[in-house]
């Protein structure tokens, strides 16, 4: 459960970010959510090693420890308004429009957004289309070049990789004279 949320939120939040956020600081916006997963894997991998010296049991604390920060993201949750364009694509523009207020967009924001919306069409076709091709080219390697340099396996293993021989079995006994 841990991981379809983790890859729910991680699918989200760039989304989310890049729906809120004014467009002269998208980029970095997104960019510094990525900048703060990674921090978090250092900080979590940081922590784990600090509790591994408790013993046997240390992965209950390593657990334990690891809800504080999914508690405060949850909670935080209350606090973060629905999307603008999600608002008006739904029909609900009064509410988009105190939102954008509040995220202290300007009134032309919504034109925006609703213009946008009134433009879009497409589907699965529209992928392949000529000016699309090179992006989506360069996004399907870009997501095989992560999967196949084996990044993963260190992020889910990591905890268990040592750099000592301790952490290695014992090589078998020798047969005869040396």
């Amino acid at each position: 459960m841990a991981g379809i949320a983790i890859r729910i939120a991680s699918m989200l939040a760039p989304l989310y970010i890049a729906d809120v956020s004014p467009a002269a600081i998208r980029g970095r916006l997104v960019s510094l959510n990525q900048l703060a997963i990674v921090i978090g894997i250092l900080v979590s991998y940081l922590i784990g090693w600090e509790l591994a010296g408790l013993g046997a049991e240390s992965w209950r604390w390593m657990f334990a420890v690891a809800t504080i920060p999914s508690l405060l993201f949850f909670g935080a949750l209350f606090s973060v308004p629905e999307s603008p364009r999600w608002l008006v694509k739904e029909g609900r523009r009064a509410e988009a429009e105190r939102i954008l207020q509040r995220l202290g967009e300007p009134p032309s924001q919504l034109i925006e957004i609703e213009r946008t919306i009134a433009e879009e069409s497409g589907g699965f076709r529209q992928l392949f289309e000529k000016g699309l091709r090179r992006p989506l080219a360069i996004d399907i390697v870009l997501a095989i070049l992560q999967q196949v340099t084996g990044i993963n396996i260190v992020l889910f293993y990591g905890s268990i990789i040592s750099p000592s021989t301790a952490a290695l079995p014992a090589p078998p006994p020798r047969c005869g004279p040396t």
